[in-house]
């Protein structure tokens, strides 16, 4: 018999304007996290605020996530 056409799928894809916008707020974050770095006094509490410090500076840098692209 003969095979069903296969279907090609799209891919997600950024537009400049979204992916700058995406980038500003992570840059954001980082600010916000940073201050929040320096008062924080448990280790724990240090390591979360580093972890999501690490996330932030790959967004920024452009590269970001396939779970926070759209369209």
């Amino acid at each position: 018999g003969t095979l069903e056409p296969t279907k090609i799928k799209t891919k997600k894809r950024f537009n400049k304007r979204a992916k700058l916008r995406v980038m500003q707020e992570a840059n954001a974050k980082l600010f916000e996290l940073k201050k929040k770095l320096k008062t924080a006094k448990f280790k724990k509490d240090i390591k979360k605020i580093e972890v999501q410090i690490r996330k932030y500076q790959r967004i920024a840098a452009g590269r970001i996530p396939k779970s926070l692209r759209t369209t």
